[in-house]
């Protein structure tokens, strides 16, 4: 597997969640009950404020390269 690291742009954030979400609800699913987990990684994610975080901070993306 080979992958390409860049800089974050607008548009990542939405994947960025999804990927948090899916991993707090799979990953601690065990050590936290559903009414932990949704307010850790609610299913609806304020994008905006993940956008305007994600863009403030030093944030980088793999990319998976397929050839």
């Amino acid at each position: 597997m080979t992958f390409r690291i860049r800089k974050f742009i607008v548009g990542d954030e939405v994947e960025i969640y999804k990927l948090f979400h899916d991993a707090v609800h799979s990953i601690n699913a065990k050590d936290y009950d559903e009414e932990q987990l949704n307010t850790w990684a609610p299913k609806e994610a304020d994008l905006e404020k993940w956008r305007e975080s994600l863009a403030r901070n030093y944030t980088l993306v793999a990319i998976e390269q397929h050839f």
